[in-house]
């Protein structure tokens, strides 16, 4: 699943860039499916923890504890980015939570 919403987000900014996308859309898709590649890569550390050897265990949950703050930030920021930024924009009312928009000085 993460591996065919990889490719799949691959696919969508490469259609953004292009311009083939416009807006509303391509972000939709690109959170999206940002989200789906969430879980599985949680689930895939998960794994490796439990796969590693007794000697190598510390680095595998240093890894996990990682990941599992990994998760967490970007969880909130592609539901954030899908129920509040696109629609409130959408509204015409982005001013309102410019602080939530994807830009390098927004809160995510």
């Amino acid at each position: 699943m993460a591996f065919v919403s990889t490719i799949a987000f691959v696919i969508v900014q490469m259609l953004q860039v292009f311009g083939v996308l416009g807006y509303q859309l391509d972000e939709i898709l690109i959170y999206g499916f940002s989200l789906c590649i969430v879980i599985p890569f949680l689930v895939e550390m998960l794994a490796l923890y439990h796969l590693t050897p007794e000697e190598k265990k510390f680095w595998s949950h240093a890894a996990l504890i990682f990941t599992v703050l990994y998760v967490a930030f970007v969880t909130a920021n592609y539901v954030v980015q899908l129920a509040t930024v696109i629609p409130m924009t959408l509204k015409g009312t982005a001013d309102e939570i410019q602080i939530l928009k994807q830009t390098p000085h927004s809160l995510f």
